[in-house]
């Protein structure tokens, strides 16, 4: 009796319609994990919120709330801005003698720290402006000493353009220079760092960035300024939520209109003007020809900042890379001390 096989086209069929099962399968479980993901990631930020409480206020700015936080009395009111993928902390070693001096004021940029996530484009000025409505809505009254560190440098300057009026001195710490972004190497870099950013966005919204909150705070911060993080309970969990990354992305993705708008400012005119630049070199991780190219660009860049006001002058933390504010503190304290002393 001869055997009868079934037709080749119907085991092909039969392992088609197996792999599509498990295709399908696959598919549902990405989407049921992305969906846990999710509200896992939600529910945790607002948890940790609760769980660890502002030290300052939330003041609420077009429809979202940011944090401030101010300390001591005087007046004038000295505004500290952080630099980018940052929070107020950074400056915990700088607030509290400062608040010896006189009033000072920290607070969180739209996404950052406690702050809730603000609209769109996150400009340079649209921070400035916001920063402005912050301090009225607060009651935390003018004149005001700007201190800015790198990306907060052109928040700072903006402001001090904008709103001179309210503005009795700038101390600019390792300010990101504008023309930055023109070198080809920080071209590259920043390209890099805004496609990871992206991607770590996306993964945040998920939840999937969190285990990375073990190891990425101590490499994005200067070294001294991490035990500062440590003391401080929730630190991370606050500081390192999802909304971080969007917050970051936004700000790098509106980077070049940020630098278009400081650029646009020919003159501080004669506003009491300080430049504390880095004395250790910070790019080590270019090659050492163009390492030493940026080291000379960064101080050229520096010295034609200063420029910009005819009371303008640098100072040079010899002993600090870029984080000054963690290394080096008490040299922007003194400075601070500068401008309250001979304004």
């Amino acid at each position: 009796m001869q055997s009868v096989h079934p037709p080749k086209h119907s085991k092909l069929k039969g392992c088609l319609q197996i792999l599509a099962r498990g295709f399908v399968g696959i598919v549902l479980l990405i989407v049921a994990l992305a969906v846990v993901g999710y509200a896992y990631e939600h529910y945790a930020s607002g948890r940790d919120m609760k769980r660890y409480p502002p030290p300052g206020r939330w003041i609420e700015i077009n429809n979202h709330k940011l944090h401030l936080y101010c300390t001591g009395t005087g007046s004038p009111t000295v505004v500290l801005e952080t630099q980018a993928t940052s929070s107020s902390l950074d400056w915990g070693y700088v607030q509290p003698p400062i608040a010896q001096l006189t009033r000072v004021c920290s607070y969180d940029r739209a996404g950052f720290g406690w702050s809730e996530l603000g609209p769109q484009p996150r400009t340079a000025r649209q921070a400035a402006y916001e920063l402005y409505g912050l301090l009225n809505e607060a009651g935390e009254q003018g004149p005001y000493i700007l201190v800015g560190a790198s990306y907060g440098g052109h928040i700072v300057r903006i402001f001090a353009h904008d709103y001179s009026e309210q503005v009795s001195g700038v101390i600019l710490v390792d300010a990101r220079p504008e023309k930055l972004f023109s070198t080809p190497a920080i071209q590259q870099q920043a390209r890099a760092s805004l496609g990871f950013l992206r991607v770590i966005a996306f993964l945040g919204e998920f939840g999937l960035s969190r285990p990375l909150i073990a190891t990425i705070p101590e490499k994005m911060m200067p070294p001294a300024a991490a035990p500062l993080y440590k003391s401080h309970p929730g630190s991370y969990e606050i500081v390192f939520q999802h909304k971080l990354w969007y917050a970051s992305y936004a700000e790098a993705q509106a980077m070049e209109t940020s630098d278009a708008q400081v650029a646009a400012i020919e003159s501080m005119g004669d506003t009491p003007f300080i430049v504390i630049r880095h004395g250790k070199p910070m790019f080590g991780s270019l090659s050492l020809q163009a390492a030493e190219e940026m080291e000379q660009k960064w101080q050229a860049y520096q010295e034609e900042i200063a420029r910009k006001s005819s009371a303008g002058r640098i100072i040079v933390a010899q002993a600090s890379g870029h984080g000054i504010q963690g290394e080096q503190p008490a040299i922007i304290v003194e400075a601070v001390q500068q401008l309250l002393e001979n304004p």
